[in-house]
């Protein structure tokens, strides 16, 4: 597919959306695995290297379940805030195009995903960023996981998300200012 360019001409027309948001929740879903997986991994690298983190059980390592929704979640509470902060799409059409997307990233589970958007919405940052952490090492580990390795979670893991799922609405309207940040930021 054809790369485009929305920055500067009021957005993409309507008639383009579908395949956009269609793109947007592919390309979250792949960065939903990754993420997850990258969780799975630390924490198991944590229970093999730090004696006091060994009881920790690996229970479920493939996404899903409530670990899934909380990820879809909080990515869709990314893509509201850089939709709105970048101005991708006009302000007065932005809720038009958040429903369609909301729909294609949440499925069939949308109320579910809903209820943990409006968890972290109702979050301040530090506190979403737990949340999120808790619920995916949770559904990880099946037991309620103490505030030490939920902070290491967050602290290793948890900017990686936020920063891929901004790169994935940066791509996919053709932002090559924003990408470019991302990639000068990185380098550094």
């Amino acid at each position: 597919m054809e790369e485009q360019s929305f920055s500067g001409t009021g957005g993409p027309s309507r008639d383009q959306w579908a395949i956009i948001s269609t793109n947007i929740a592919v390309a979250l879903e792949e960065v939903r695995r990754y993420w997850f997986n990258d969780c799975v991994e630390y924490l198991r690298t944590l229970r093999d290297t730090e004696k006091e983190h060994s009881h920790i059980e690996i229970t479920n390592t493939e996404l899903g379940g409530n670990a899934d929704l909380a990820i879809r979640a909080y990515q869709l509470w990314v893509v509201s805030n850089m939709l709105a902060e970048k101005k991708y799409i006009p302000p007065d059409e932005g809720q038009d195009f958040a429903d369609i997307l909301y729909l294609q990233v949440g499925g069939t589970k949308i109320h579910n995903c809903m209820s943990y958007f409006e968890r972290y919405k109702k979050a301040s940052g530090g506190e979403q960023m737990t949340l999120l952490c808790a619920d995916v090492a949770g559904y990880i580990t099946e037991v309620v996981v103490g505030v030490d390795v939920i902070d290491l979670l967050a602290l290793d893991n948890f900017f990686t998300l936020v920063e891929t799922t901004q790169i994935v609405l940066a791509h996919a309207f053709g932002d090559e200012k924003t990408l470019s940040e991302f990639r000068t930021n990185n380098k550094s």
